[in-house]
């Protein structure tokens, strides 16, 4: 329809590699998202307060504020407590006392992908 604006889910992508943040970001494109791509945690952070994201995907171990640092801040943001975040690591994070500490309801990216229009509130 001519004028129509169509709603378009906002993703943040927190990823220092610029090659994986970008295969991220063309995935979620494809996938019906508007992407705001963040190069560290405080940027993740930041993005989220300004952009209210319906999902955030983060890097663990990013530069500046570490990913659990910005999602401990994330979370206590009124605002974005109930955004899912789905963690990116190269590394086991359920052996790293970090996750405990931040009160995550893990959610493995396979089962968000199946079901995201039931997580995201969207018909």
């Amino acid at each position: 329809m001519i004028g129509s604006k169509e709603y378009l889910p906002v993703a943040i992508v927190a990823e220092s590699d610029e090659e994986t943040r970008g295969l991220i970001r063309s995935l979620l494109e494809f996938l019906g998202f508007a992407v705001v791509e963040a190069r560290n945690g405080e940027e993740a952070y930041e993005f989220a307060i300004c952009y209210q994201p319906d999902l955030i995907m983060i890097e663990l171990q990013l530069p500046i504020v570490s990913g659990f640092g910005a999602i401990r801040r994330i979370k206590k943001a009124n605002d974005l407590s109930n955004v899912p975040i789905i963690a990116i690591s190269s590394t086991n994070p359920i052996n790293n006392n970090n996750v405990a500490t931040i009160n995550l309801s893990m959610i493995p990216p396979t089962l968000f992908l199946k079901r995201r229009k039931e997580y995201l509130g969207r018909q």
